[in-house]
């Protein structure tokens, strides 16, 4: 062979590896591309301080486990807005988001432990029309919570003119009614749905007022008195107690749904 032949037969190799050199780099540029693409996808996830609870959680449509603000987005509901809505929500302190069936979003202090029981986690198995993650299922909680909002506390005691009222403990209530007395805190109004200074200073001295020694507030808009305990209810945790806020004070806990926080007048 010729030197001129042996010299093109080199040149061919020569442009032959730049050419694939070219390619490869080509190609390796496209899947960097490809993957940075793919790792910023939004997941729509939730917002900052904001963590999910492990497992999945019953509701109830008749008596639902986060008591609270709601809406629903058939088409945009994500772990991103839900908790963005309970941040903003009335700006009450709400430590707890709930996705249900896709499409609503539940705002609240607590997951009600009498109505929220862990349930299997298949049963949490709708995606959110936005990002990775799932929405609940049908009657089922996917939760998060922002661990930096405990919450509505228990008032352990009140103190009137005269007397000390202590707690005694969260109650299930029903409608034959631990305490017989349903008292209005406004003179002038019957019976309000919503007393806007409730809270357990104001429900133990109008049950003193009016010569009451147990007071109980419920569902965070009924102020109860008696003199006696009717039956023997079933005790729950505290923490049933404090599925809503008090009006007066949104870091007070002024029970739920048929549970009440019960009081008694000192001896």
């Amino acid at each position: 062979m010729s030197p001129l032949s042996i010299a093109g037969v080199k040149g061919s190799i020569v442009v032959s590896f730049f050419v694939l050199n070219c390619i490869i780099g080509r190609a390796l540029a496209i899947a960097d591309t490809v993957e940075a693409r793919q790792s910023t996808t939004p997941t729509f996830g939730p917002g900052p301080g904001w963590v999910q609870v492990p497992g999945c959680f019953q509701d109830q449509s008749g008596s639902r486990a986060i008591l609270g603000p709601s809406f629903t987005d058939a088409s945009g509901m994500s772990p991103l807005s839900c908790t963005q809505f309970c941040d903003s929500a009335g700006g009450r302190i709400l430590g707890i988001a709930g996705l249900e069936f896709g499409q609503e979003c539940y705002c609240g202090s607590v997951l009600r432990p009498e109505i929220g029981v862990p349930i299997n986690s298949s049963n949490c198995d709708i995606p959110c029309p936005l990002g990775t993650f799932d929405c609940g299922g049908r009657s089922a909680l996917t939760v998060f919570q922002f661990p930096g909002r405990p919450g509505p506390m228990i008032r352990e005691s009140t103190f009137t003119f005269n007397n000390v009222w202590n707690y005694l403990g969260c109650f299930s209530d029903g409608p034959n009614r631990i305490l017989q007395v349903r008292l209005n805190l406004d003179p002038e109004a019957s019976i309000p749905p919503e007393p806007e200074f409730l809270d357990a200073e104001q429900c133990t001295s109008t049950c003193e007022n009016h010569g009451f020694t147990f007071a109980g507030l419920e569902f965070g808009q009924e102020c109860w008195c008696g003199n006696a305990i009717n039956g023997i209810p079933p005790q729950l945790t505290d923490d049933s107690c404090r599925a809503t806020s008090c009006p007066a004070d949104n870091l007070e806990a002024c029970g739920a749904p048929f549970v009440i926080a019960l009081y008694q007048i000192s001896a």
